[in-house]
């Protein structure tokens, strides 16, 4: 009997060891995506061209203040966490894995520099779209 508490014991306890190590695993893909997809460079990008944006529209506003400011709500600090979340909760290790191993090859890194340009101009796409809409919408 204490020879097979014993076996359940080791079991149980090398399930959770297992786990814990598939979890240490995950986290480091993830960190590793976070760093070739250059996802906190395209965070601090956006509020520095925000604040620039700002400033040129108003050079009375304190460009250091507006991103602090800013910093405090969506700088890399504040969502890294939830960003390293979401995305373990999104890709599976076999996926993370797979697109790792893209965005180390030559054409993942062109794509990694080119993305935040990409993600801008499809955004500024959208929001001229939007602005085109707007007053034909509101004669209806």
């Amino acid at each position: 009997m204490k020879k097979v508490i014993l076996f359940v014991i080791i079991t149980v306890t090398g399930c959770f060891s297992v786990q814990g190590s598939t979890d240490e695993i995950k986290e480091k893909l993830v960190l590793e995506y976070i760093k070739l997809t250059k996802i906190e460079d395209i965070f601090s990008s956006t509020i520095e061209v925000y604040v620039q944006q700002r400033v040129s529209a108003n050079p009375s506003i304190n460009a250091d203040q507006l991103r602090s400011f800013h910093n405090q709500f969506i700088g890399w600090e504040v969502l890294k966490e939830p960003i390293i979340k979401i995305v373990s909760d999104l890709l599976t290790k076999e996926e993370l894995i797979a697109v790792n191993n893209f965005y180390k090859t030559k054409h993942g890194i062109s794509y990694a520099n080119k993305t935040h340009a990409l993600n801008t101009s499809l955004a500024d796409f959208i929001a001229k779209k939007i602005n085109q809409a707007r007053p034909s919408s509101q004669t209806k």
